[in-house]
């Protein structure tokens, strides 16, 4: 069986459901369980099996903690791509094929179906579209999370215990 890589990067959930979404990564084998969960850390799997983890991942997430937002993806595993999931409350969820950073990759057919979306619904921005289709506006929302983090921690970044 082929083993892959499981990234989760939880980076905002309300404090009343940390203990459902750590159940979650528990079962999952992405984390020990306890609470509060560390949201400025990604939780990582090195050996998930292969096509079973980042969609049902995602989906048990929402189901537990539908106010988290997260970013998680599985890598690439012989001539597959990876999943990449998204999610935040006020976007909703992003699903796409990805590579082993979790960078979104598409096909030519993908991108031309987006530039011909894009021009019969009367559109101009095809660069917008595209964006938007990449799951820019979840990576714009996790980024901005992140830099609060940073500038929360006073410069120690990643945060240091004490």
């Amino acid at each position: 069986m082929l083993r892959t890589r499981l990234t989760v990067h939880l980076y905002d959930c309300p404090l009343w459901q940390h203990a459902a979404a750590a159940q979650v990564l528990a079962h999952h084998s992405l984390h020990d369980g306890r609470v509060p969960l560390d949201t400025a850390t990604p939780f990582v799997r090195d050996t998930a099996p292969a096509g079973s983890g980042a969609g049902y991942v995602a989906s048990a997430l929402l189901g537990a903690a539908p106010g988290a937002s997260f970013v998680l993806w599985e890598d690439p595993t012989g001539s597959a791509l990876g999943d990449l999931q998204a999610y935040a409350p006020r976007l909703g969820r992003f699903t796409a094929a990805c590579d082993s950073n979790g960078e979104v990759v598409f096909t030519l057919d993908q991108v031309l179906a987006v530039i011909e979306r894009t021009t019969l619904s009367h559109g101009t921005d095809i660069a917008a579209s595209m964006q938007y289709a990449m799951g820019r506006p979840w990576m714009d929302d996790w980024g901005r999370c992140l830099e609060a983090m940073r500038e929360a921690a006073d410069g120690q970044w990643p945060p240091v215990a004490g």
